[in-house]
């Protein structure tokens, strides 16, 4: 009992530790269905689908810190000290010495280009592409697809992303604003508003520029792999201008509307690739 007492006291304090990123969940939510700010004027009956029940389900666990708890966590350590244990000769100690603004901006730019590289050989390579097609799989896109990761995907994106930040050596405990913004533009670049963020927009990510992202339309596959900078998709011939009337999803695969069958897809559609191969 003192054990379950222990985990509740500690959910609970985190929860009230994270007010802000409650909200800014729920304020994410709320947008599209606010006419005036709703480009796209996206039907109310999408916040009663079961696609988005999953994906409230995705968000839920995470908020509450569940995978982190039990897997994010450990594995976390484990990666750091492997690291630190075996290529410590590939740390670059010097830019760790440099005012905590310049390691954040450094650290800001490395992180967001090793995302977009990574994010690109996520679809670029049959395999790794089990572990991401689940985020895709969702028609119905809304804020909480932002959540929609399994925790395989999840944990493969934690091992590749690990080591720039271990190479730089840089202090990347963000500033708690820094957090702030980097959630809220993530919730936001799914909410399916097509916001282009004006001229922001040719910089920063936007929604209609995460959206093309998501299309299953054959001119947009491959593109718009862009995490926070829209420079990496420009700089690599992989941007693809926004527009309207889009269909979401995967064209050759239908993936369940289950939370617990799709933490197995990554694993099912590895065998199902092995299995085809051993048979030929």
């Amino acid at each position: 009992m003192d054990f379950i007492k222990k985990i509740i006291d500690s959910l609970y304090a985190n929860i009230a530790a994270e007010w802000w990123l409650w909200l800014l969940v729920l304020f994410s939510i709320i947008i599209p269905l606010i006419p005036w700010l709703n480009l796209k004027k996206q039907n109310k009956k999408v916040f009663a689908s079961k696609n988005f029940f999953v994906d409230a389900l995705y968000g839920l666990f995470d908020l509450l810190h569940f995978w982190h708890y039990f897997v994010i966590v450990p594995t976390s350590v484990f990666i750091g000290k492997f690291l630190s244990d075996n290529f410590l000769f590939l740390k670059i100690d010097y830019i760790s010495e440099m005012p905590i603004w310049t390691q954040l901006i450094i650290l800001f730019i490395v992180m967001d280009l090793a995302v977009y590289l990574l994010h690109r050989f996520q679809h670029s390579n049959i395999y790794t592409w089990q572990f991401h097609k689940t985020h895709h799989s969702q028609e119905v896109i809304t804020s909480l697809t932002t959540f929609r990761k399994t925790i395989l995907d999840r944990l493969f994106e934690l091992t590749i992303l690990t080591i720039p930040a271990f190479i730089l050596s840089v202090d990347y405990s963000y500033p708690i604003y820094i957090v702030v913004l980097t959630t809220f533009h993530q919730l936001i670049i799914h909410s399916n508003t097509g916001y282009r963020f004006g001229y922001v927009g040719n910089f920063v990510v936007s929604p209609a520029f995460h959206e093309i992202h998501h299309s299953v339309d054959t001119r947009h596959r491959d593109s718009n792999f862009g995490g926070v900078l829209t420079i990496w998709d420009k700089l690599f011939g992989t941007y693809v201008k926004p527009t309207n009337n889009l269909k979401f999803g995967i064209d050759d695969e239908k993936i369940p509307e289950n939370y617990f069958y799709q933490i197995f897809v990554p694993i099912i559609g590895l065998f199902n690739i092995i299995s085809k191969k051993v048979k030929k």
